[in-house]
Order: structure tokens, then sequence, then C-alpha cells
């Protein structure tokens, strides 16, 4: 798992809408100056927030898979090293004064509320909107449609694949499994690992993560086209994305391409070594 956060061209057109609404609107005090200087100043926030915030994720995805701990982990380390810049930003482009403990605080605690708002909505106004089970990441990729506003896909076009002198006619290509279907047009695939997460699941590929509420089996189902094992109650990995096997006394995890450690439970850990992984 990558903590370099990928930026898409969606991501840049919200930046670019919200630093012009910021700076129209002048919040905070910031009515006093002028509107480059507003609009330069609420550019670096965006910006640099959202860059931070999608790496305070990654880190609370590297602690937990549960959600409340990944949001937690954003809401304090969003507070604890944003707000530092937060500070410095207003020195260097809205000076109004000296810096002291209680600006440090005040700004904090703005940090903390905004943060804390801001993975509230993520979580609650999704489903609201979609009335599905889509979920927005923390790299504001492209909400998706919900599935009974979706057309319809078209049948596939078989097409004459070249005859080799060893095999005859060569093996028609795998579709693309259906569970990408669910997610943004953008997604770095291809899919290497699903984790269960409460009532969601997350969705793993070499450099980004997305996270869709459904049942993990059903997520296992729709990956019916992409040779994996079932390792864990919690984790599904592809078998391309396997790299090696890594042992912690009695604990056994395998270490998948992204660089993610995914653990092996007893229950799977025979069909495993039937498989030829462990």
């Amino acid at each position: 798992m990558s903590f370099l956060p990928q930026v898409s061209r969606s991501e840049v057109v919200i930046w670019a809408v919200f630093s012009f609404l910021a700076a129209y609107g002048a919040p905070f005090g910031t009515h006093g100056f002028s509107f480059n200087r507003r609009l330069f100043y609420w550019s670096l926030v965006v910006v640099i927030s959202s860059l931070m915030a999608s790496c305070c994720a990654r880190v609370g995805q590297r602690l937990s898979q549960r959600f409340w701990v990944v949001d937690g982990t954003v809401v304090v380390l969003m507070s604890l090293f944003f707000t530092p810049v937060l500070m410095g930003l207003n020195l260097w482009l809205l000076p109004k004064g000296a810096p002291s403990v209680a600006v440090f605080l005040h700004l904090l605690q703005f940090v903390a509320l905004i943060s804390l708002g801001v993975v509230v909505t993520r979580r609650v106004l999704p489903p609201l909107v979609l009335g599905s089970d889509r979920r927005v990441s923390f790299g504001l990729a492209p909400l998706s449609l919900p599935a009974q506003l979706e057309l319809p896909e078209p049948d596939p076009v078989e097409e004459c694949l070249p005859v080799t002198r060893e095999e005859g006619l060569s093996a028609p290509v795998p579709e693309p499994a259906r569970l990408l279907r669910r997610l943004p047009e953008d997604f770095p695939g291809p899919i290497l690992r699903l984790s269960a997460e409460d009532h969601f699941v997350e969705v793993a590929s070499a450099s980004g993560c997305e996270r869709l509420r459904m049942r993990l089996a059903d997520a296992i189902d729709e990956m019916d086209t992409v040779e994996g094992q079932s390792v864990h109650r919690s984790h599904w990995v592809a078998r391309d994305a396997i790299d090696g096997v890594e042992r912690e006394g009695a604990r056994i995890f395998l270490r998948l391409s992204n660089g993610d450690r995914v653990p092996v439970s007893r229950t799977y850990k025979p069909k495993l070594e039937e498989a030829g992984i462990l």
C-alpha cells in the first residue's frame, strides 16, 4: 500500500472549485486581503490538506481495517500535523500578529472539527445521495452512478484469434472482473486484495484503495474471472499478487506485490498448502 496518493483529473477540478469558492467567500477573517492573495492561500490549504488526509488515511489502514480506527487516525494526525502547516501559511500569507500557543490551539480545534466533519460526511452522505453501495475515497475519486441507473453492458463480441503452431487456437482473453464495474473509471487496477471491514469491502490495487458497501462473499463472487484465494474470513487475495510468505512465530502472512501483509488463518491454511502457496 503506497503512502503517496494518486491524483486524478476529478480531484484537480474539485480542488480548483473549492479554492475559488473559499477565495470568493473569504471565510475565517480572510476578507481583509485581496482576492488574488486569498485564492493563492486557499489553493494551498485545499491541496495540502487533501494530500495530507490521503496519507493519514493510508496510515490508518495500516493500523486497522476498522473504519472508526482509520477515521480517528485521520482526525488525530491532521490535527497534529496540518495545524502547524496552516499556522505557517497564515504567518506567510495572512499576517495578523505574532504566533502564540493560544493561536495554535485555536487553529487546532478548527482543524480537528473540520477533519471530523469531513470523515463523517464521507461515511454518511454517499449512501443517502446515491442510494447504492458506492463510497467516496479520501482521494475524492469520482462518484459512480447507482447500479439501477447504469447502462447495461453490451454483449461481448467474439474476435478472431491468431493460430499458434504449438496450440492451435490461442486461449481467449479472460473477461475483466465484474467487481470493476462498481469502481470509478480511474481506479488503478488490477485488483490485488479484498478485505472486509464491518459492512464494507476494501478493494486494493497496486497504488490505491476504494471502499464498497457490500458483503465480502458477494465481492469475491464478482471476482470469478480472476484466480484467487480466501486466506482469512476477512481477506481474499489474487494469486498473481502474492510475492511471498512471512512467518512470525505461529502467525503466517502473505506479502503482496503492493507491500500489503495479509494474515492467513488456520481455517484456510490447508487449502493454501494444497494450492502450493504455503
